[in-house]
């Protein structure tokens, strides 16, 4: 996972590493995103509003990963994301989701989310 990495070190360390996933979850920008192979590129987002869902298509990415986003961390706040835009997110695109999921709450983040499996819709 990379935040907010000048490119010619993230290529640096992905190449380094062999990497074929890259995960940019800070302030990357569909530009910034663009200097990788988009097959390669996971950004993770934060949307709080249907709005937020129209910047998704300027980003070239394998996958959207959606989190929680607070005040001064880029992830990891153990807060839950908005189920509700990641349930219309991956109808559009690849999605992870992530943020707050825990024993307590994945049963109705799957059933909110509806997640695919392997390219098909999971059924309960």
């Amino acid at each position: 996972m990379f935040v907010n990495h000048d490119a010619s070190k993230v290529r640096e360390i992905a190449a380094f590493c062999a990497l074929d996933l890259i995960q940019f979850h800070g302030d990357e920008t569909p530009d910034y995103c663009r200097r990788f192979p988009a097959a390669s590129v996971i950004k993770a987002l934060s949307p709080r509003t249907l709005d937020d869902l129209e910047t998704l298509a300027a980003y070239p990415v394998k996958a959207i990963l959606v989190d929680h986003r607070g005040a001064g961390c880029y992830g990891g706040s153990g807060r839950t994301s908005n189920w509700e835009l990641a349930g219309q997110i991956k109808r559009l695109y690849p999605l992870i989701l992530a943020g707050g999921l825990h024993e307590g709450n994945i049963e109705e983040a799957i059933r909110i989310v509806a997640p695919r499996c392997g390219g098909y819709q999971q059924r309960g």
